[in-house]
Parts: structure tokens; sequence; C-alpha cells
């Protein structure tokens, strides 16, 4: 594991580090899964969400609070 010090922004914003970016081949605007477990922030690249659902709707806000556990049956129920 290698650990990267990142500076929290004005409104929020961090940035990944270039060696994650490459490792991961993370590209501008990608959508990423922010988890939050109470004492954690996690990144994930998300690999089991199809990339439809990643994409919202206009009348649909961009982030939203998920419990991971619930993912797969939001979209299920949304997208079934």
């Amino acid at each position: 594991m290698q650990i990267f010090v990142v500076r929290l922004r004005k409104k929020g914003q961090i940035t990944i580090p270039s060696k994650i970016r490459e490792a991961l081949n993370l590209k501008e605007n990608q959508k990423l899964l922010v988890l939050f477990d109470g004492s954690r922030i996690i990144i994930e690249v998300p690999k089991d969400i199809p990339k439809k659902y990643l994409e919202p709707d206009e009348d649909e806000v961009d982030f939203a609070i998920l419990d991971r556990k619930l993912v797969s049956y939001y979209y299920g129920r949304k997208y079934g």
C-alpha cells in the first residue's frame, strides 16, 4: 500500500495523485464511487455498475450518498 497526502480544496475537492490516476487509467470526468464508513473515505473505480447507470438523467443529481451494499439493489430497482 502506498500513502499519499492530498489537500482538501475550498470546494471540497482533492486531486488524486498522478501515480494513482495512471495506474488506474483514470480519465477526466470519469465517475468514481465515494464510500464513507464513519471514519474513512474510500474512492473506488466502479467495475460492476454498467456505464449507462453512471450517467444521470437531466433531472437527477450527480452526487448521491449510497450504501455500498445497496448499489446493485438501487440500480436494479431503478433501471430493472
